[in-house]
């Protein structure tokens, strides 16, 4: 944050009339008013000029009094750095503002952040808007806000049509106002259009309800419309005439009027919808970028990204057409409707039959880094003679016309950055399960749902990867021979097979005696990896094997939420699949000891993210049982066994809230010491309540334990603080090394073969970070020990190097 006196005096500079203190008469005043929660940290505030975005003034959590010229219009934002607003989860807290004693604006419970429009005229923001009717109206000036309410159902169009502008304005239409996040496309929107009628301007047709609220930003291309008037109109074109008969194969759901057109089953006249992918619109459109992905994101969350950091991602645009004669008719998002399911960390819904986009290798084996899309369908464009009617509050493609995800929207990618050199196939699929409509209709055909574009992926001359398209390739044929299909191999390689990943009981069923199985062996004795077991493809069964699986089965039994999590992932079901997430971190420590009753206490210190679960192992004690003792909602269930194997994870997924300092949370009783030192040995797996590993350390000594002690001695022999993570493991050619609680200064890192022999040594120099990237090209598959000397510290792990494709 910048220096609190130079913003002072910046403010001075830009608004002359700008002093703290009571404001003269001709001015208008803004008194800013903060009760932090119990993170005051992550909160801050601004207010800046809306004509200019200059900034005025900003703070924390300090109260403030700004006094404005008259007719100056302001945006204040609240904002915080965690995304859970400052009420309620973490204290009460709250804010206000107040416009010439005036309370205007309050809340606290706002997510990452909230804007509120003050001393603006009418029309500035959604939450100010003008009213808008049928006929024409002027917007003075771009980004102007309307509020409209249908007087009739049926079809409305909102056009800016020959109206004599000479800019470029675009229309979008949403259906809410609080929440709300804009963008400079679709995304957020219930209809929208940029140029759909002649001199770039902007024509929706809409299907809309009488007495629903609608709020309609006029907005503009750049900056083309930033100081002119835009003319635009309302136009009501009837009521939706159509078969209004439900039981007939051309019913209508939208139509009020009959038309007589009604036809029934099994009639051959029965119309169907045909949902078709056009190639060349991904060929077109392929292009790399980068994205910097940290935890403030929802993309690892949503499941299109598959780590954190730099990531590597092929944009592209998606443009599905209904070129059947039949609507494909999806309706109104929501929990009655079993193909939507709600994502907690943007949230909004998403539609989960639509878009599938998949990548293959040269052996038409499918890559773990594919994305299910669908936000919203809805009609976009109709130059197949349709007429545009669905949104995203009633969603579907209309007969003639088409949906468009532009290759700018958010997700509308596959992330390679973990995906080796070598010639690829990209699938994209529409209704990828082939499920019926809405109202039950099937499509004529299933051979033109999908597209492909083979490319292949190399590194140019800086390193980053890049891709050129190849002319052609043979299309992707599943295990059963069907193109296209969705027959699979079971983890045993069996086409269809019985095999289940996760079965690790082997009766053949996957259920939550599996995930009781996947614990229970951390306690006892941990069986060697198989594909069929390891769900997240490190080489080890884990508590993250148990996480994950739990979540699968959480997911498929329509339990789409963690009580009190907030991730909504896409890949629930698909393995091996992990994320390991170096924002985010857990510090564990032995809080307490009383020899006399014979127990420990272990604490956990987890500022970032709430806690899932925790594998550890203690030394020096041959342990009992143990137990929850964590105050609050937080009940998981603890295992333990003699020789220190402490788990503590809950099948209902019930997570510990972020703490602001140490929390015990686990009591350790034991029946007899086994060395004089009592020590928490190792932390093996910490996850957070989106299943991701974290970074993890341990804080504090070990225990010495004396003749003729009862409490212990601290400060004796002190283990590391200090963990190191692998990540990915197993790894192709290229691994991140993260150092949690250190830098990696000076580093030295040897990589040795079963053998013992050294493969692989470098040293890294004046590197101040936790973070360094290793390439190891041409090394053989196989296992291998990796140690990392730093500061007179010596860190190892085993790594297993996988062949990749070449």
């Amino acid at each position: 944050m910048l220096n609190r006196h130079c913003l002072v005096l910046v403010a001075a500079l830009l608004f002359p009339a700008l002093v703290h203190a009571a404001c003269s008469t001709g001015q208008t005043e803004i008194r800013i008013q903060i009760t932090p929660d119990s993170y005051p940290a992550e909160t801050h505030w601004s207010l800046r000029d809306f004509v200019s975005g200059a900034l005025i003034d900003t703070g924390d959590t300090n109260n403030d009094t700004i006094c404005l010229n008259n007719n100056q219009c302001v945006v204040f934002t609240i904002f915080d750095d965690f995304g859970d607003g400052i009420c309620c989860a973490y204290g009460s807290g709250s804010y206000q503002v107040f416009v010439n004693n005036v309370l205007t604006a309050q809340g606290g419970s706002f997510g990452r952040s909230e804007a509120h429009y003050l001393n603006c005229p009418q029309g500035t923001s959604c939450s100010n808007p003008r009213l808008a009717s049928r006929g024409i109206q002027t917007a003075p000036a771009a980004e102007t806000w309307y509020l409209f309410v249908p007087d009739s159902t049926g079809n409305w169009q909102f056009n800016t049509c020959n109206l004599g502008n000479t800019c470029d304005p675009i229309l979008y239409i949403y259906d809410h106002c609080a929440g709300l996040i804009t963008a400079e496309n679709n995304q957020g929107t219930t209809f929208y259009n940029d140029d759909a009628c002649p001199g770039n301007q902007s024509l929706i047709n809409a299907g809309m309800m009488a007495g629903d609220t609608f709020y309609i930003r006029v907005g503009d291309f750049g900056s083309s419309c930033a100081a002119l008037p835009i003319s635009w109109q309302i136009m009501f074109n009837g009521a939706v005439t159509g078969c209004t008969d439900s039981t007939s194969c051309n019913y209508n759901p939208m139509a009020t009027v009959s038309d007589g057109s009604c036809v029934y089953p099994p009639s051959p006249l029965c119309p169907a919808p045909d949902l078709a992918v056009l190639q060349n619109v991904i060929e077109s459109s392929l292009v790399m970028d980068d994205l910097n992905v940290n935890v403030n994101n929802c993309y690892v969350d949503e499941g299109c990204l598959n780590g954190y950091g730099n990531r590597r991602i092929m944009r592209f645009s998606t443009h599905i057409k209904n070129i059947g004669n039949e609507d494909y008719y999806i309706g109104a998002p929501g929990t009655a409707n079993p193909q939507f399911i709600w994502g907690g960390c943007h949230n909004h819904w998403h539609y989960e039959g639509y878009a599938s986009y998949r990548l293959f290798d040269v052996n038409q084996q499918e890559m773990q880094v594919g994305f299910k899309n669908g936000f919203c369908v809805l009609d976009l464009e109709c130059s197949g003679g349709g007429t545009a009617k669905f949104g995203c509050g009633n969603m579907g493609i209309t007969a003639g016309c088409g949906d468009i995800y532009s290759s700018g929207l958010d997700c509308q990618w596959i992330d390679v950055t973990d995906v080796d050199t070598g010639i690829y196939t990209l699938v994209v699929t529409v209704n990828w399960d082939r499920s019926p409509d809405r109202l039950g209709r099937m499509e004529s055909r299933f051979d033109n749902n999908w597209a492909q574009v083979c490319f292949n992926l190399t590194y140019d001359q800086s390193g980053a990867k890049i891709f050129n398209i190849l002319p052609s390739c043979p299309p992707i044929v599943d295990c059963a021979g069907d193109t296209f299909g969705n027959a699979a191999l079971d983890c045993a390689g069996v086409c269809g097979g019985p095999a289940r990943t996760g079965d690790l009981n082997a009766d053949t069923v996957v259920n939550q005696a599996d995930v009781l199985q996947y614990v229970s062996v951390l306690t006892s004795a941990i069986p060697a990896a198989s594909v069929c077991t390891d769900l997240n493809g490190d080489g080890q069964i884990s508590l993250t094997d148990a996480a994950r699986l739990n979540g699968c089965l959480r997911f498929n039994s329509g339990d789409h939420t963690h009580p009190g999590g907030s991730n909504n992932q896409h890949n629930h079901c698909d393995f091996p699949y992990n994320v390991y997430n170096p924002y985010d971190s857990m510090t564990f420590a032995i809080a307490d000891t009383n020899l006399q009753e014979k127990y420990v206490d272990l604490s956990v210190y987890n500022p970032i993210g709430r806690m899932l679960g925790v594998e550890l192992k203690l030394h020096g004690l041959r342990v009992d049982s143990a137990r929850n003792i964590a105050l609050g909602n937080y009940d998981p269930q603890v295992s333990s066994s003699p020789d220190g194997r402490i788990v503590v994870f809950s099948s209902n997924e019930n997570s510990l809230f972020r703490q602001i300092a140490p929390l015990h949370f686990v009591r350790v009783y034991f029946d007899t010491l086994t060395d004089t030192l009592i020590c928490l040995e190792q932390i093996r797996v910490a996850l957070n309540d989106n299943y991701e590993e974290v970074a993890t350390g341990i804080s504090g000594n070990c225990i010495l334990v004396l003749p003729g002690d009862t409490a212990g001695t601290v400060g004796i022999n002190s283990k590391e603080s200090l963990s190191m993570k692998v990540f990915p493991n197993p790894a192709i050619d290229v691994f991140d090394v993260y150092l949690q609680g250190g830098n990696l200064r000076n580093a030295s890192f040897v990589l040795r073969d079963i053998q013992g022999r050294t493969v692989f040594k470098r040293e890294e120099g004046d590197n101040l970070s936790n973070h360094c990237r290793i390439e190891t090209p041409g090394l053989s598959p196989g296992l291998y020990l990796l140690s990392v000397e730093v500061g007179h510290k010596r860190y190892t792990q085993r790594l297993v190097i996988q062949s990749g494709v070449k």
